[in-house]
């Protein structure tokens, strides 16, 4: 898409070198801006600093980052003399070079430094342990690994991959690298080398996967290495690549490597937009509205004409499709023109008004509306709450109506984009195609761009389609096919047939003739494998190196079918994922030492009668005639014609895809992918492109949108929330320095915003009613950013509970933490003491009120924060957390987060309420009923921070529905550049006194915690003294509360709180199953502690208001609580009486209370028995399922064995297939398992720990049985059958590999494979038992005999792989259970004689789930509520599917003496008793 380096022009500049001192100072500024002294670049700086960005090269080169001068930076106002005359070249031109050093100058920073650790320990030993942080003179955070070797080159879908290994530092070992967050996929790294000549190279590469040291240990024999796979991010730098690899194999002057790992630097991120860029400036290709975006004069104003499909004589807009029509409705149909923008005032005020007569718009929307839609480029300015998105789904539905052409939707974002595509479909727009691979939602599979392509194939149309990509893949098999073999002579030292048939084809053609007519598909007798596919050939070759000879033509066919099948390129693409076995030759079989012998006069001989030991020799002397050096031109030289056959491949398959999305009405995609796909995208001839949260979107993005045929740019966002994110402070508007560059200035904003005053500002529509914020709330924006914003009727939402205010500033005088330089985390900031404020004020609000998942969000404007409030509330039990993907992320790069930790966050149970906790920047677009911002900032030298910028601080104050508080040291709204000052002096009555409640916080040590106290203003209390300084300029009034309840203090909620269950993003658990569940962890709840002044004004959802104490004797809570004299609840009576289980109601009008923390326990006691009855039948089908499972999943492997045998081929080279198929069917029920396990762990343990912890207090008055539920040892049971399902099929492969006879191959694999399987049943043996001892203890006499009969089982596969067990008691047991408990454990005599003989080792097959077996595991589904009973023993059954207790039979097991007259031969097996003499005959 651009000009390549190789055209760019030479340069005239002197190389630079290496200095071991600090690069550049900034004293002088960090930039050069001045163009004319640099003499339009005759003497450039480095090799890669040109006039035209077309020839720049995107990643530096080396001598770019030895350069010690300041990089040429032009200003985003043009200033006189630039060297670019034309206004778009210069956009152009401004644009790359910010973006390109915004990110790139921490790489170059970062490769600089490690550039001079590598000179500086050139000659220092590799060290076992090192330091992998580092960090530069300015700052700058990279990670070093050193000690670089090449392990292997493989050939993937990008060509060339290297498999580098370093040394692995020891915290790094095992498995931690994989979980440490370091080379993750898609990331920049730099391999930079140093030789003896002091000659520096660097090379940049993409990480495709990162391997262990455990991964490692096969190839280096320790766990000392690791390594990483990576591709070239240039792939066509051929040179580049070629010196690479020299360096590598040590073809060149001995060199040094080490790996710098850049701190998440996303290759896909910058790359493809730079591309795009230097594609624009070296084309002729045109800017949609380029007179607008980028005009000659910048005083120059041009006009905003309507889009041009509407003004080209088309019909008006229909709005008809905004509004419901009915049959009846006898209104005319609703139009507008394109002229609206050039109506009167009136005409435009009528039509507005008609519009939102008839649609669910408000004013703003409908102007903003009707306004768009007569501007070629439009602009929306939404504040907060204001309904942007609604709006863009309004306008995509008019357009659609009246273009014909699909409607390109791009965002910055994947989360931004499919929120924008979820609204779509639920209008009814399904007709949807989103590009790029980024969503994290499943619900979109079914409209990304493969799917859609998986359909549109099975079409005739597609098919052609389909035939004509096919053709372009078979030429990039070929050369995949040919490079791979490359590699593999390259990774062995050893010769493939693709690397010695070009040198034998000249050199030795009567070899060449021999060997090469096998190669052939029609020689080789293999009919199904394609000419296409067989193009690199080597089996022949192979077949010869072994030593072996044609004897047996058909035996060699077969081999060679087998080889084929593992050597084929993938059908689509090339997927090379599977480890194949490669076509080389293993000299490692051929003797140690072999003199070269020179064969005899080959005229009228046959290669393949030469001996083993003459063809070793030859093969020795054409290595070394073709040198080192030759696989490596070879393969550089395919992997130029594989690019070039792959741009093909995309091309046509591009246009299949343009044929796709031309029949979409909608395509979505970021910004990035609209950079990648650019070519594509074009040819559509899209007219109209809708941008959401334009705001955020870099200028640069947002010319990769603007596609020459778009003729309708709808732009909606807002410049006064976040702008575009900035790495480099130099280049920001909040710096000083940084006001003339502006790299976070979006399109947007410079467009509606000019900073100029010569510059017209654009016409933009304005949303001026929110539908969020409660007007106390909105008055904080309103009187600050948005004077024209009004309040929706609908934001009257009720007050918070135990609150007087609804926005109110904390202040304090704590200071904040000192950071660690030494860290990650240095440039962040915390602060301990406003961790402690904030959590004691989650605490009184979550014991206030009854807030659902979510609906309290906790705002920090910096990571290190962030982390410390995730510590302090999961550690105190207060609540569970809840952080975004991107928040998680920061957090375990800059090591404030283990990404074994994130288990925590992820859980099905609701035990405690979920709280939010995110950044300010991570929450833009989100809301929540209660928002409590950590300002942090608390120093001496008033620094603030964040709190200077307007648009951050406008983001925060913006999220809350019901209420806003801010934790805040109380000179940070001093600071004049703080943006919270500027907010006090536009709006007054909004500020803080000084000392408004500081005197609260003072605490004698920072270890103790600081409580707030309820006689601060902030608390609804009756008689609390307030202090004259402690005023807030805003009088609420008395608030008609929801909820009112305890307050529980860290040491009490740690030691009877349960442990914490966070949900970080939506469960996966059933609905009903997630109800049940929470049904569940509310009866914890009964037992929680409080404490609340008994004097407390207590505020009722039904708006009357009583004292505690007078409440509490009304509703005689004393009748089951022992209350301190303070409120405190100190435990549960021992006796209640029957009064307490009435519902607790208002005195005064009689509303129930039961939602009400303090009381709601009178409606849990009620609702204890039904609750469990809920889960017994959640859980109960939850078990069905998983039964049916097991045998559905046992039932396809049996049915499957004899494909398996049938495919099976032994022989050396299909070693690693066989074991490909062995694993997938030993794996195969491994989902079963695990769906089992996590059910047992993340639902049904937590749920069962709830209800003993509230039977444990309530007593079984009110939860009858809690402790016999027993779905955990079902689940058990169910496990311990997936395992059985497993080892009785290794057994089976284990006999059928012993009916061969290979024994350096499946004898092996077989003897492998019995060692594993005999340890798992010993595993599985003990595991076992446990189970059947539990049961035993509960009585579950029918459980147990099943567990046992599994037992037996596993004896039964340990004794057909000739391993002695001793199974005597568990087979007197089994007998005895099934014989004395005919009603439950007898169901099972039947299954225990069916497959008797096999576990007697008479029989080499068994079943377990028998019609009885099947029968019983489905009655636990048959559940009717209010069928619940339970026997004697406290165990629960459904009496509509069970007619007596299925486990025990509701009376006592008839064990003891049989009586006389019994038939013996019922009770006493003869054969096992017979059995049973012979072991103890041979045991003495």
């Amino acid at each position: 898409m651009t000009t390549s380096a190789e055209q760019a022009p030479r340069l005239s500049s002197k190389l630079n070198h290496l200095s071991l001192e600090p690069r550049w100072p900034h004293d002088r500024g960090p930039f050069d801006d001045d163009c004319t002294a640099r003499s339009f670049w005759l003497t450039p700086d480095h090799n890669n600093d040109h006039s035209e960005i077309r020839y720049i090269r995107i990643l530096p080169t080396t001598d770019e980052i030895l350069c010690q001068k300041r990089p040429y930076m032009p200003p985003k106002d043009p200033p006189d003399g630039t060297h670019h005359s034309r206004s778009k070249a210069r956009m152009l031109d401004v644009q790359f070079r910010h973006l390109r050093y915004d990110i790139l100058e921490p790489v170059i920073d970062a490769s600089f430094h490690a550039s001079q650790h590598l000179a500086s320990n050139f000659n220092a030993p590799s060290p076992l342990d090192y330091q992998v942080q580092q960090k530069t003179a300015r700052g700058t955070q990279y990670s070093l690994f050193r000690d670089v070797r090449l392990e292997d080159s493989r050939f993937e879908n990008e060509g060339i991959h290297l498999r580098l290994s370093f040394a692995c530092p020891a915290h790094l070992r095992q498995t931690r690298m994989l979980s440490s967050g370091h080379l993750e996929s898609g990331m920049l790294i730099a391999l930079i080398g140093l030789d003896t000549e002091n000659t520096l190279s660097t090379t940049f590469l993409r990480t495709e996967m990162c391997q262990s040291t455990l991964s490692m240990k096969p190839i280096t024999g320790n766990h000392l290495r690791a390594s990483v796979v990576a591709s070239f991010v240039e792939p066509s730098d051929t040179s580049t690549m070629r010196q690479t690899l020299y360096g590598l194999k040590g073809l060149l002057n001995k060199e040094k490597f080490v790996i710098v790992e850049f701190h998440k630097v996303l290759v896909a991120g910058f790359y493809w937009i730079l591309k795009h860029l230097q594609f624009l400036s070296s084309s002729n290709t045109e800017i949609s509205f380029s007179n607008l975006v980028a005009p000659s004069q910048a005083s120059h104003s041009q006009q905003n004409a309507p889009p041009a499909y509407s003004n080209s004589g088309s019909s008006p807009f229909d709005l008809d499709v905004l509004r419901e029509i009915d049959r009846s409705d006898t209104r005319s149909p609703l139009r507008l023109g394109p002229d609206f923008v050039a109506l009167g005032p009136a005409e435009q005020e009528a039509i507005i008004e008609e519009v939102c007569s008839t649609t669910t718009l408000d004013h703003g929307q409908a102007t903003a509306l009707c306004e768009n839609l007569s501007r070629g480029l439009a602009f929306t300015q939404g504040p907060p709450g204001t309904g942007k998105t609604f709006l863009g789904v309004s306008l995509a539905k008019v357009v659609l109506k009246h273009a014909p052409k699909p409607i390109l939707v791009a965002c910055m974002t994947n989360h931004a984009l499919d929120n924008f595509l979820a609204d779509l479909v639920k209008q009814g727009i399904t007709k949807i195609a989103r590009v790029g691979s980024g969503s994290k939602e499943e619900w979109m599979d079914r409209y990304t761009l493969p799917s859609i392509r998986k359909n549109f194939q099975k079409s005739e149309e597609g098919l052609g389609q389909k035939i004509k990509t096919d053709r372009a893949y078979q030429s990039v098999r070929a050369l995949w096919k040919q490079g791979t073999a490359w590699c593999e002579s390259l990774n062995t030292h050893t010769l493939t047939w693709a690397a010695v048939a070009d040198h034998l084809k000249s050199n030795y053609p009567y070899v060449f003739s021999d060997i090469s007519r096998y190669e052939s598909p029609k020689e080789q007798k293999v009919s199904d494998v394609r000419q296409g596919r067989n193009e690199a050939g080597g089996y022949a070759f192979e077949h010869w190196c072994s030593g072996k000879d044609l004897v047996d033509t058909e035996d060699f066919s077969r081999n060679a079918r087998s080889f084929f099948k593992k050597h084929m390129a993938p059908s689509e693409a090339v997927d090379t994922s599977s480890d194949s076995e490669s076509s080389s030759i293993d000299l490692s079989l051929q003797p140690p030492h072999v003199p070269v012998i020179y064969p005899y006069d080959y005229i009228g001989h046959n290669a393949w009668s030469m001996p083993i030991d003459v063809r070793a020799a030859w093969i020795t002397r054409w290595k070394s005639e073709l040198g080192t050096s030759s696989p490596i031109d070879k393969l550089v030289e395919i992997q130029s014609r594989y690019l070039e056959a792959r741009k093909v491949k995309q091309e046509r398959l591009d246009e299949s895809d343009a044929k796709i999305l031309a029949n979409q009405e909608v395509i979505g995609l970021t910004t990035t992918a609209c950079a990648k796909y650019w070519s594509m995208l074009k040819s559509l001839d899209l007219e109209t492109l809708i941008c959401e949260e334009a705001g955020e979107v870099s200028e640069a993005q947002t010319l990769t949108t603007l596609l020459p045929s778009v003729k309708h740019a709808i732009f909606i966002g807002d410049p006064l929330q976040l702008r575009p994110q900035v790495n480099q402070p130099y280049l920001s508007m909040e710096n000083a320095y940084g006001a003339k560059y502006r790299l976070d200035e979006s399109l947007f904003e410079r467009m509606v915003m000019p900073r100029s005053f010569s510059v017209q500002p654009m016409p933009a529509s304005k949303l001026d009613l929110q539908r969020r914020m409660h007007p106390d709330v909105a008055e904080l924006i309103r009187g600050t950013v948005y004077p024209y914003l009004k309040d929706h009727p609908s934001t009257s939402h009720l007050p918070i509970a135990g609150m007087v205010h609804r926005t109110f500033w904390l202040d304090h005088q704590e200071p904040e933490d000192t950071p660690n330089p030494s860290t990650a985390s240095s440039k962040s900031c915390s602060n301990g003491f406003e961790c402690a404020m904030v959590c004691e004020l989650v605490r009184y609000l979550l014991n206030t009120n009854d807030f659902g998942s979510g609906e309290i969000a906790i705002l920090v404007p910096y990571s290190q924060q962030l982390a410390r409030l995730q510590e302090k509330l999961l550690g105190t039990r207060t609540c569970s957390i809840a952080l975004s993907d991107k928040d998680k992320e920061d957090l375990i790069d800059m090591g404030l987060l283990d990404e074994n930790e994130q288990s925590q966050f992820k859980s099905d149970v609701k035990v405690l309420p979920m709280v939010r906790l995110a950044t300010i920047d991570g929450f833009q677009g989100e809301e929540a009923k209660v928002i409590i911002l950590s300002t942090v900032r608390s120093n001496l030298k008033d620094r603030v921070g964040f709190l200077q910028t307007t648009n951050r601080i406008n983001v925060a104050c913006s999220r809350a529905r019901n209420g806003f508080y801010i934790t805040l040291y109380h000179a940070a709204i001093h600071t004049r550049s703080s943006a919270l000052m500027r907010m006090r002096k536009k709006k007054r009555r909004y500020h803080v006194r000084l000392n408004l409640i500081r005197s609260y916080y003072l605490v004698d040590t920072r270890q103790n915690l600081p409580v707030l106290p309820r006689t601060s203003p902030l608390f609804a209390t009756s008689s609390a003294t307030l202090s004259t300084t402690a005023v807030i300029d805003v009088v609420l009034s008395a608030p008609s509360v929801e909820r009112m309840a305890t307050t529980v203090n860290a040491k009490e909620c740690a030691s009877n709180s349960v442990p914490a269950a966070t949900s970080a993003r939506p469960s996966a658990t059933p609905a009903p199953v997630r109800r049940a569940i929470y049904l569940a962890s509310n009866l914890v709840s009964m037992c929680e502690k409080g404490d609340m002044p008994l004097d407390a004004r207590m505020f009722l959802p039904c708006g009357h208001e009583f004292t505690v104490v007078d409440l509490d004797a009304q509703l005689e809570l004393s009748m089951i609580y022992d209350i301190s004299t303070s409120g405190e609840i100190l435990s549960m009576k021992d006796t209640m009486t029957e009064g307490c289980k009435r519902l607790p109601k208002c005195p005064k009008c009689g509303a129930a209370l039961d939602s009400v923390p303090r009381y709601r326990h009178f409606r849990q006691l009620q609702l204890a028995s039904s609750t469990i009855e809920r889960l017994y039948n959640k859980f109960g089908r939850k078990m069905r399922l998983f039964a049916r499972n097991v045998q559905d999943y046992r039932k396809n492997l049996q049915k499957g064995f004899e494909w398996f045998c049938d495919n099976f081929e032994p022989g050396p080279l299909t070693g690693k297939a066989n074991a490909a198929m062995i694993k997938t069917r030993l794996l195969y029920i491994i989902p079963v398992e695990t769906a089992i396990i996590q059910f047992r762990d993340n639902v049904l343990l937590p749920v069962e720990k709830n209800i003993a912890q509230a039977a444990m207090v309530l007593g079984k008055d009110y939860v009858t049985a809690p402790l016999s539920l027993s779905f955990k040892l079902r689940l058990d049971l169910l496990y311990l059958h997936c395992r059985l399902t497993v080892l009785q099929e290794a057994a089976n492969i284990i006999r059928f590999l012993g009916d061969f006879d290979d024994p350096r191959h499946t004898a092996y694999m077989a003897k492998t494979l019995r060692m594993h399987t005999i340890r798992q049943i010993d595993e599985n043996l003990s595991e076992a038992g446990v189970l059947a001892e539990q049961c035993r203890l509960q009585s579950l006499i029918r459980l147990e005999a099943e567990t046992i009969l599994i037992q037996l089982c596993f004896d039964a596969v340990a004794e057909s792989l000739a391993s002695d067990v001793d199974n005597l008691d568990r087979h007197e047991r089994a007998e005895r259970l099934t014989v004395e408990n005919p009603e439950t454990a007898g169901v099972l005599r039947s299954c225990y004689q069916s497959f008797d003989p096999y576990t007697r080792g008479t029989a080499t097959t068994s079943e377990l789930w028998t019609a009885k077996t099947r029968e019983f595991w489905e009655k636990w589904g048959e559940y009717e509520v209010g069928s619940l009973k339970y026997c004697p023993k406290g165990h629960p059954y459904s009496r509509k599917a069970f007619e007596g207790c299925p486990e025990c039979g509701g009376r006592k097991g008839r064990a003891g003496p049989v009586e006389d007259g019994a038939d013996y031969e019922k009770i006493l097996d003869r054969d096992m008793f017979l059995k049973a003499i012979s072991r103890i005959g041979k045991q003495s």
